[in-house]
């Protein structure tokens, strides 16, 4: 299931396997009936829906009674070197900020589920400024919840470029930190 029409035909392609659908939908507005789930799974997808509540509450709605699930949610502390690059160049972030693990633990708690949560840490490597935000983009964390549309100028990227190297470059390349909270929930 996924919001994205364009996502749920590239995992047709991908995974043609016998007793599986896909289906566009909402998740904060699942369109199954109560009860009727044996269990989920979500990866990097749930950060986008704030509060986290409405998906949770729709995911005990139609999770069968024992089914259980586990959801990958990048939380605080994810895109950190683009976060503190762009705050020492005196400029707002240019990306989402994202819930620390207690409120997706307490969420989740909230809606009912039994749960555990842990976190953790991975970190990808890129060329430039220019891999780093393409990155972002494939995973559609460059999208800006209530940004009004705006874009970076090329002297905004040369001094991002500038300044995340000056910061974190390494042999290897360009750090991105993503901090993933592991939730596991039983109905």
């Amino acid at each position: 299931m996924d919001i994205a029409g364009g996502m749920i035909d590239v995992a047709r392609q991908r995974y043609c396997m016998a007793n599986t659908t896909f289906q566009v939908a909402d998740a904060e507005n699942l369109p199954f009936a109560d009860s009727s789930i044996d269990g989920v799974f979500s990866s990097m997808a749930l950060q986008w829906c704030r509060p986290l509540d409405k998906v949770l509450a729709e995911l005990f709605r139609v999770m069968k009674p024992g089914a259980g699930g586990t959801l990958a949610i990048m939380a605080q502390g994810s895109l950190k070197e683009l976060n503190l690059s762009w705050q020492r160049l005196g400029e707002c972030a240019h990306i989402n900020t994202f819930e620390p693990q207690a409120t997706m633990y307490q969420a989740a708690c909230r809606a009912g589920f039994r749960c555990s949560a842990t976190q953790q840490r991975f970190i990808s490597w890129h060329k430039d400024i220019f891999a780093v935000l393409h990155s972002i983009k494939d995973i559609g964390a460059s999208v800006l919840i209530n940004s009004g549309g705006r874009t970076l100028s090329r002297r905004q990227l040369q001094q991002l470029q500038a300044c995340y190297s000056d910061s974190f470059a390494q042999p290897e390349g360009l750090p991105l930190s993503y901090e993933v909270v592991f939730l596991r929930i039983q109905k």
